[in-house]
């Protein structure tokens, strides 16, 4: 049991349920959607809040500008003295560049008493007007945005005003947009698996249903069909197909039954004439005798295909519908038991196999020549497959219902073949393939179906083999019916 759960587990894992693989998929999409849009959201907000910082600048680079068109020797450390804008006094820090690129002057931090920049971007500022880039300066813990402006005015001129200006603060925003964005993400994928699982679930509701349907629909049932849903959309279709499948469906199994039927009466009579004349001469003295062997084997062949035919014409007639009469009437199933036993007897004492038959009379309405023949296939197969010196039980019992049971301690039935063994020419394996049609268990299953029985199958391979045939009783009152009843085949006496 525990194997069989594992290879359910991996087929599962390999291949799950649609429903689940759909849910998985819209997650799936959804994570790769958040992890796009929160990188681009953060990109965005990083890029705006630095664009916003270096426009910033452009007010303490006027008042440096403007002081020192007053007062050339002016210092930049007083000038920033009070920050522009109310801003903390180590927001921003700045250096002055000689045209050499050596510092002139800068506001004292370590971080602007040596060259911010080199030679190519104060070339780049000279050429553009401005230069400006995210760095980090030696001694800050976060990233500064610089800005290079040559001066172009007043005694200045040809020197360079380098400014910084911390993007503590913008960074910070960041970090507040993706802390934010980490907490509402597993929200937004809690319900997008909910939403993934009820709308796939609300998609493949309508095939669900179909399938249900379909599996529940007997195919000899002529006017059973699937509903198709209003509409021109995959499921409508789906059943419309379906729909017509089961036609095809019926038409094959329809040509398959007049076809066994047709085959069936048409080798009764040469078969019949057949075995007549080999009658015929096996009882003639003028027979040489090393003839007789070859005629006799013909004979049980004769035999044998005569049998199939019949087995072949009561399954037609079973699959027909319930159209032709049982020729019920009160039976002891004890008796039938009996008979059965007694023919078989001979072949099995060949083998060494012993039949009993135990329990007590149980009077039932059934046509017994037909329920005598679904016996005798059991026993039949029973003594085929049993093995030298076994034992064959025939059991009348009358518990819940009436029921007939014949049990064996043969080599049994394996598992994977149970599920088929009363399927028309189904065989098991090679080692129970001892002759046979393979109609045998597929006519017994019509027979008591025709009595609305039930007949079933229980086995332990090398520890026999149980079928118990269960009989609904004669009457609610507990008194006989004395009327026939429409049956799903009749017996062969019934005519062809």
């Amino acid at each position: 049991m525990r194997t069989g759960f594992l290879e359910a587990a991996v087929r599962w894992a390999y291949r799950p349920r649609i429903r689940v693989r759909l849910a998985f998929s819209s997650v799936l999409v959804l994570v790769l959607l958040l992890v796009f849009v929160g990188y681009a959201l953060a990109s965005g907000l990083r890029s705006g809040l630095r664009e916003r910082a270096h426009e910033s600048l452009e007010t303490p680079f006027r008042v440096i500008e403007l002081q020192l068109a007053r007062d050339p020797g002016v210092h930049l450390a007083d000038i920033f003295a009070v920050s522009p804008a109310g801003e903390p006094q180590d927001e921003v820090i700045g250096q002055r560049l000689g045209a050499d690129g050596a510092v002139v002057d800068s506001t004292g931090q370590p971080a602007v008493l040596r060259p911010v920049v080199g030679r190519a971007e104060l070339d780049a500022a000279l050429r553009d007007g401005e230069w400006h880039e995210a760095r980090h300066l030696a001694g800050r813990e976060e990233d500064d945005i610089v800005v290079v402006v040559p001066v172009s005015s007043g005694s200045g001129t040809g020197d360079f005003v380098v400014l910084a200006q911390s993007l503590a603060s913008a960074d910070a925003e960041v970090g507040s947009l993706l802390r934010l964005y980490a907490l509402l993400a597993p929200l937004l994928l809690a319900a997008a698996v909910a939403g993934g699982w009820w709308i796939a679930g609300a998609a493949l509701r309508p095939v669900d249903a179909l399938t249900r349907r379909a599996a529940a629909i007997d195919p000899d049932v002529s006017d059973a069909t699937l509903p198709v849903p209003p509409g021109n959309d995959e499921v409508t279709r789906l059943a419309v197909a379906l729909n017509d499948m089961l036609a095809r469906l019926r038409n094959a199994l329809e040509r398959q039954r007049q076809f066994s039927a047709d085959a069936s009466h048409e080798l009764r009579s040469p078969l019949a004439v057949m075995m007549a004349t080999l009658d015929v001469h096996l009882r003639s003295p003028d027979l040489p005798d090393e003839m007789r062997p070859l005629l006799r084997s013909l004979r049980e062949d004769a035999t044998r295909l005569t049998r199939v035919v019949e087995d072949l014409l009561v399954l037609s007639r079973s699959e027909a519908g319930g159209a032709v009469d049982l020729h019920t009437a009160d039976a002891d199933l004890l008796d039938i038991a009996v008979g059965v036993a007694g023919r078989y007897r001979t072949p099995a004492e060949s083998r060494d196999i012993t039949i009993s038959v135990s329990g007590a009379p149980v009077v039932v309405r059934v046509d017994a020549q037909l329920l005598g023949q679904a016996v005798a296939n059991l026993v039949d197969n029973a003594v085929k497959f049993g093995r030298p010196g076994g034992r064959i039980e025939i059991r009348v019992m009358d518990d819940t219902v009436p029921a007939l049971v014949v049990s064996d301690d043969g080599p049994g039935i394996p598992p994977k073949d149970l599920p088929h063994v009363f399927e028309r020419f189904y065989r098991a394996d090679p080692a129970r393939r001892v002759g046979g049609s393979g109609l045998g268990l597929a006519i017994v299953r019509a027979i008591v179906a025709a009595h609305s029985g039930t007949v079933d199958v229980s086995s332990t391979p090398g520890n026999g083999t149980r079928f118990t045939i269960r009989l609904p009783r004669h009457g609610d009152d507990g008194t006989p019916r004395r009327e026939s009843r429409r049956g799903s085949l009749s017996s062969p006496r019934a005519g062809s």
